[in-house]
């Protein structure tokens, strides 16, 4: 419930005259907030996401408020009844919308209307709730407190400058409050650029904010120029896109980058290289933790090896038996063959000679037992072959393991092994994790050092999202976790 004008918390001035403007303005906004409604189409439930519903829709322009604003969706079959929604992503001509209540799977069309005062109204909670607090710098600004501090003694670094622009800088190096005015063309720029460079030069940080694009390109110019060959890429940094070609051509030609988007890009293309090699060193652990594992196979079947090795022995034996028995097989069909060549003679010879018809039929009958027999002896020569061929291939693996048994006379126990590999793998897995997971935080806190570089500090405050410089602190931590994690991946190996 908003509150009336009796039952706010009385402001000094001029917080309270910066109050009414503000309510001022809110009362203009919602004045013009049908008009700001915003056709979408094609809307489809996304999923249920703690206690709302999310749904994306296509919108024919790009939604120009940030998200986590709060907004209304009206629907064409209840335009009176209005769904409180608030806008979760904006991604080119898509947005995801929250909201509270489901709507259906499907929403062929509807208005978005997006309420942008709900800033306005945080920044007079957060004047209300600091209104007792001191504001040393405010006062100064306002002209209520007189700065500290005295004009410094420096060397300048743009040999250019003139007496005034020097005081200028001394008392910029040295006050904790100094304003430098004049009009087109008296050097105010090279007056920045000469404060940058001093304090890039301390080590102390710089933020540089104008309402015009050209202005901020031409102050980071000076520094960059007066800077040029001492300063590491990240030292300088232009948010957003610049306007100056200027800007742009020097951090086309230079390897040391200050846009912002050159240097994102840039380290992109290190961070995927870094992955590569970090994927392709997995791979290696992979195949190398699979030989071992293969080993350790090996290792586990050499308890049983005696065993199988006595039996193959035994098989050997068998199968020298068998080899004599062939021998003695092949000598008793020889003589068979040779006794069937004989019988035919005197069979011949019996029939030449008209033997009686009950000794010619003896005749035959030994002569067709001895083909029964020859024949008999070859299938035993035939099945004595493939046994003695099977033993003959059990003799030679028996053989080929023995230089395996040496080998593995000579490796560790296969407890040993299962305990290498098994550390081996959950170091190498968790040094993986550790790096995907340290990569997707960098990647996340680099996308928010780009969000806030692109705000003013008034509306960062009002979305409650750190500094610049806190933001870049975290995102240096995380990158020298990510080297951390790979040099213990790599030590893992």
């Amino acid at each position: 419930m908003e509150q009336t004008a009796s039952d706010r918390q009385p402001l000094r001035a001029p917080l309270d005259e910066f109050r009414t403007a503000l309510d001022r303005e809110i009362t203009a906004a919602q004045a013009n907030l049908s008009a700001t409604a915003v056709a979408l189409t094609d809307g489809k439930l996304v999923a249920p996401v703690g206690g709302a519903f999310h749904y994306t829709f296509d919108t024919l322009a790009r939604v120009g408020v940030p998200p986590d604003t709060e907004g209304q969706l009206i629907l064409p079959d209840r335009p009176d009844n209005p769904i409180d929604v608030r806008l979760v992503e904006i991604a080119e001509l898509k947005v995801t919308l929250a909201v509270a209540t489901h709507i259906g799977r499907a929403v062929p069309s509807a208005r978005l209307q997006t309420d942008l005062t709900m800033l306005l109204k945080r920044l007079i909670a957060r004047i209300e709730e600091k209104a007792q607090e001191g504001h040393s710098a405010a006062d100064r600004v306002l002209g209520k407190r007189p700065p500290s501090g005295k004009p410094v003694t420096f060397t300048a670094i743009i040999p250019v400058l003139n007496k005034e622009q020097k005081q200028a800088v001394a008392s910029a190096l040295g006050r904790d409050t100094t304003f430098v005015w004049g009009p087109p063309g008296t050097g105010k720029t090279y007056t920045i650029g000469e404060i940058g460079a001093q304090l890039l030069h301390l080590g102390k940080t710089l933020l540089i904010a104008s309402h015009t694009n050209t202005a901020v390109d031409g102050a980071v110019l000076k520094i960059a120029e007066a800077c040029k060959g001492r300063f590491e890429e990240g030292d300088i940094v232009r948010v957003g896109d610049p306007v100056k070609s200027d800007l742009r051509e020097m951090d086309r030609a230079s390897d040391t980058k200050i846009i912002m988007r050159s240097i994102v890009e840039k380290r992109e293309r290190l961070l995927k290289e870094r992955r590569n090699e970090a994927q392709q060193e997995l791979d290696a652990t992979k195949k190398e933790s699979g030989e071992m594992q293969r080993l350790l196979e090996i290792a586990e079947w050499l308890s049983d090896a005696p065993d199988d090795i006595a039996k193959l022995e035994d098989k050997a034996k068998r199968v020298s038996a068998l080899v004599e028995d062939e021998r003695t097989v092949s000598a008793r069909l020889s003589a068979l063959v040779a006794q069937e060549s004989q019988m035919r003679q005197l069979a011949a010879e019996a029939a030449g000679l008209l033997v009686p018809g009950r000794a010619l039929s003896d005749l035959r009958r030994s002569l067709n037992a001895a083909c029964g027999a020859r024949d008999r002896h070859c299938n035993e020569k035939l099945v004595a072959e493939k046994r003695l061929n099977e033993e003959m291939g059990r003799l030679r693996l028996s053989r080929s393991l023995e230089p395996i048994r040496e080998r593995a006379r000579k490796l560790p126990s296969p407890e040993v092994l299962q305990g290498m590999a098994q550390t081996a793998e959950k170091d190498c897995a968790g040094a993986a994790r550790r790096i995907v997971s340290t990569n997707d935080e960098l990647l996340r806190a680099e996308q928010l050092l780009d969000q806030v570089g692109k705000i003013g500090a008034i509306k960062r405050m009002w979305l409650k999202l750190p500094k610049p410089e806190n933001q870049a602190a975290e995102v240096e931590r995380l990158r020298l976790l990510a080297n951390a994690a790979r040099e213990e991946f790599g030590m893992c190996q």
